[in-house]
């Protein structure tokens, strides 16, 4: 309910399209750089909505005779997809899973739980080059980048429990040099 001028120096009203929300570049008081990760307006009603027609999938047929509970199915679906939309949520388990892995090769961004709301995430901003980019560097790199992800798959199965569960190219970024990191985005 604050104004922006209270906790940013700027807000870049352009914001990257994520799924369910929109992704801002600010820089705090303190002249910190950010993420300000805001949920769409209205966007609950829509997944209500949305919930509501999936509801109607077929419960004959195939999906008889396989046995598939659509009930469980659709209450794990409206209780997963209910955890995407709260951001505070996201905010701590992204905070257990950067205390649990990051390090020297693993970036995961800090959180700023003060700022902090279930339709508003703020963290660190932690920049670096697409998996694209990436592509180009040398051997060398990309072998030490491809050993990171490997670190970053075994020590989330065998340190913290969790895993990563969206990995696409939006939520990565690379870093290079004799000691390239990988940067984790979306929890």
């Amino acid at each position: 309910g604050a104004r922006t001028e209270e906790f940013f120096e700027e807000l870049d009203p352009r914001g990257i399209g994520a799924s369910l929300g929109q992704v801002h570049r600010g820089i705090l008081r303190g002249g910190e750089a950010v993420a300000v990760k805001v949920r769409y307006p209205g966007i609950e009603r829509a997944l209500d909505a949305e919930l509501r027609l999936a509801g109607w999938l077929p419960s004959a047929g195939p999906v008889r005779r396989w046995g598939f509970d659509l009930g469980t199915y659709h209450r794990l679906l409206r209780r997963e997809l209910g955890r995407e939309i709260d951001y505070l949520a996201e905010g701590e388990r992204q905070e257990r899973f950067r205390l649990a892995l990051a390090g020297d090769v693993i970036v995961v961004p800090r959180i700023h739980p003060e700022l902090c709301r279930r339709d508003l995430l703020v963290q660190s901003w932690e920049g670096g080059e697409t998996i694209a980019e990436a592509a180009t560097w040398s051997l060398a790199e990309r072998l030490r980048l491809g050993q990171a992800a490997l670190r970053l798959l075994t020590r989330s199965i065998f340190v913290s429990g969790e895993l990563h569960a969206d990995p696409h190219p939006g939520n990565y970024r690379f870093r290079g040099g004799t000691r390239p990191q990988l940067v984790l985005y979306d929890f």
